[in-house]
């Protein structure tokens, strides 16, 4: 028998970039959002694409496809950003797809 937590543990976020799928805990997301503009900010580094407002805060906003050394990734409808926490730090990060969220069968 598993509580709450156990289960909350197991759950992730799938994404794709390119070919490739990648999972996020839902413990570390704190949303996924919509496309939205993203204000460059001057001599970041290329896979930095600016930051973002998200509930009043500013979120470094990262795309994943230059982050992976893949090509950037194009705004289409099934493009998403997901808050996360990583290394203590909330970003938001640019994916090309959410493909899904599954809970893993570990037992």
């Amino acid at each position: 028998m598993s509580d709450g937590t156990e289960a909350a543990a197991d759950q992730h976020l799938i994404f794709t970039l390119g070919e490739k799928q990648y999972a996020v805990e839902v413990s570390r997301a704190m949303g996924v959002l919509e496309y939205t503009t993203i204000t460059k900010v001057p001599r970041t580094l290329e896979f930095m694409r600016g930051v973002i407002n998200v509930r009043g805060s500013v979120i470094p906003a990262v795309d994943l496809r230059l982050k992976f050394e893949m090509s950037a990734t194009e705004k289409t409808i099934d493009t998403s950003i997901i808050d996360k926490v990583f290394s203590g730090k909330e970003i938001a990060a640019v994916t090309s797809r959410l493909a899904t969220e599954s809970q893993t069968a570990c037992r």
